[in-house]
C-alpha cells in the first residue's frame, strides 16, 4: 500500500510539474507573440513614415543627377588632349578660374579679295578694347567673330563667303610669345563648333632654362 501511495504521489507530482511547464511555455509563447506583434507594428509605422512618395523619388533622382553633373562637368578637361589653359577645351564651367594668364599681341585680320588682293579689317571698328582683349584669348569667340565679319563682307548677289585669315601671337603664364592661330588657314572655311580646332597651333613645351625658372625650383 505504501508503495502504491508513493507511486501515485510521484505520478501526481510529475503530472503537476508537466502541467506547470506547459503553462510556462504557453505564457512565454504568448508573451513573445505579443512582443513580436508590437515590434511589427512599430516597424510598419516607421516604414510608413520613411516611405517616399513619387514626387519625393523624382526630386531625389534629380538631385543625384545634379550632383553628378556638378562633379563631372568641371573635370571634363581631363579627357581632352592638349593644355586646357591654352586651347580652352573644357575651361568654362570648371574649377580652373584664375589659373592662367594669357596675353595676346595685336590681332591682324586679313580678307582675301576676289582679285587675290588682301584687305586688313579694322578690328576696333567693330569691337571695344575690352572685347578684343577677351576675344583674342578664346578661340571659339574669335571664330564666331570671323564668321560675323564674313557675313558683313558678303558681296551682294553672291552666296560664297570671302576668305579671312588671322595672325595672332599669345603668351601663356609669362612664357615666351608664340603663334596662336595658323595664319595660312581660312577660318571661314572651318566649321563652327567643331573641335579640336585644326587651325589652332599647339602650345610649345617649356625649354630647360624655362623649367629651371619655375617657382618650385627657387627653394
Amino acid at each position: 500500500q505504501l508503495q502504491s501511495q508513493s507511486q501515485s504521489q510521484s505520478q501526481s507530482q510529475s503530472q503537476s510539474q508537466s502541467q506547470s511547464h506547459k503553462q510556462i511555455k504557453n505564457k512565454t509563447k504568448k508573451q513573445s507573440f505579443h512582443y513580436n506583434n508590437k515590434n511589427d507594428k512599430k516597424d510598419s509605422k516607421i516604414r510608413k513614415q520613411f516611405k517616399l512618395k513619387l514626387t519625393d523619388k523624382l526630386i531625389l533622382i534629380m538631385l543625384i543627377i545634379y550632383i553628378i553633373v556638378q562633379i563631372i562637368l568641371p573635370l571634363r578637361h581631363l579627357i581632352y588632349n592638349g593644355n586646357v589653359a591654352w586651347d580652352e577645351y573644357g575651361h568654362r564651367f570648371s574649377w580652373r578660374m584664375k589659373l592662367r594668364d594669357k596675353q595676346c599681341s595685336s590681332i591682324i585680320i586679313t580678307q582675301k579679295l576676289q582679285n587675290n588682293q588682301t584687305n586688313n579689317i579694322p578690328v576696333y571698328k567693330h569691337l571695344t578694347r575690352h572685347q578684343v582683349f577677351e576675344m583674342t584669348a578664346r578661340p571659339d569667340q574669335l571664330h564666331q567673330f570671323i564668321y560675323h565679319l564674313a557675313q558683313l563682307a558678303l558681296p551682294k548677289n553672291n552666296s560664297t563667303l570671302p576668305q579671312i585669315f588671322v595672325e595672332l601671337n599669345c603668351s601663356l603664364n609669362a612664357r615666351k610669345i608664340q603663334p596662336f592661330i595658323n595664319k595660312s588657314i581660312d577660318l571661314v572655311s572651318q566649321p563652327l563648333w567643331e573641335w579640336p580646332y585644326n587651325w589652332l597651333i599647339e602650345l610649345e613645351p617649356l625649354s630647360k632654362s624655362e623649367q629651371q625658372q619655375l617657382f618650385w625650383n627657387w627653394f
